[in-house]
């Protein structure tokens, strides 16, 4: 069965917890999209000053709300991640995303992380791409990682935008290259395409607006996963 798993965009800790304790209890996994404000325009928790306090406690050994029963992803969209590896991986989750347009020197990056994920095994390690993404650019990235992220939308870090159809096209590439891949979806995941992915042989769906924006988030949650 396609995993649904709702995206947080963090204003702050608080505003983390309040929006995990909604739907922790309805999903295995929730993604928190990290964003520093160069990579992509927005800025989220933990990129402000007064959040360093926060982050110190982390890497303290304070886990992030909830974790005893739900996991996180990390969607890292910052720039040159590898170097604070040490601080997500502190974070404890079971995954962490980075976007391939991210980090400037694939190979360096690729021998940094191995020395991590040697350390942390049981993180799974997924590569974000845009839909038009030329898979020779991210080839590297995708054989040295576990899985791959999709794009929904064409302007990342953004949460209601309108969904990218050319996904369709780059679903069948990964396939046609990498026929074990597993995929993520993330970004205009709702009601209206859930199926059509799913159809495509897509693994997992990451969804923002569709699942804060609702009232009944448990239902709407079931709702993406049976579609």
């Amino acid at each position: 069965m396609t995993e649904i798993i709702p995206a947080i965009m963090p204003k702050n800790l608080e505003d983390l917890k309040e929006k995990a304790e909604a739907v922790y209890s309805h999903v295995k996994t929730i993604q928190l999209d990290l964003m520093d404000g160069e990579y992509v325009e927005a800025k989220t928790w933990p990129f402000f000053p007064k959040d360093k306090s926060e982050v110190e406690e982390i890497l303290r050994g304070k886990a992030l709300p909830f974790a005893e029963s739900v996991s996180y992803e990390l969607d890292l969209m910052v720039l040159n991640p590898e170097n604070d590896l040490k601080k997500y991986f502190a974070f404890r989750p079971s995954r962490i995303i980075f976007h391939a347009r991210s980090i400037e020197n694939h190979t360096k990056f690729i021998e940094t992380l191995s020395k991590y994920r040697n350390e942390n095994e049981e993180v799974e390690i997924g590569v974000a791409i845009i839909a038009t993404e030329d898979l020779n650019y991210a080839d590297d990235m995708i054989r040295n990682t576990d899985f791959v992220q999709i794009m929904g939308i064409e302007q990342i870090g953004k949460q209601g935008e309108a969904f990218d159809e050319r996904v369709f096209a780059q679903i069948k590439n990964l396939k046609n290259i990498y026929p074990n891949v597993i995929i993520s979806i993330d970004g205009g995941v709702n009601l209206e395409n859930a199926k059509r992915l799913k159809d495509a042989g897509v693994d997992r769906l990451v969804s923002g607006s569709t699942i804060f924006n609702s009232e009944n988030k448990e239902e709407v949650i079931s709702k993406l996963r049976n579609e």
